[in-house]
């Protein structure tokens, strides 16, 4: 017999919409020290790939990208 978990966290199984944009917001504060308020997440980067938002705000560093985006998975699992 086969046994099979399914994982989904994009929104189709399970809203987990407010534990990226909580994460992705941490994460950048803690790289960078910018903070984001929500409403203008919600309005202009949600549903974005971290590396779209990252480029919208104006932060191009290969460097602190990798930060941010390592940061904010970390951050999206544990919530």
């Amino acid at each position: 017999m086969n046994k099979l978990i399914i994982f989904d966290l994009d929104g189709v199984l399970v809203d987990a919409c407010n534990w990226h944009k909580i994460a992705f917001i941490d994460a950048v504060k803690a790289v960078t020290g910018t903070t984001i308020l929500s409403d203008y997440h919600d309005q202009h980067l949600n549903g974005l790939p971290t590396k779209q938002k990252l480029k919208i705000l104006g932060i191009t560093d290969p460097k602190v990208i990798d930060q941010i985006s390592e940061i904010k998975q970390r951050m999206t699992k544990e919530l």
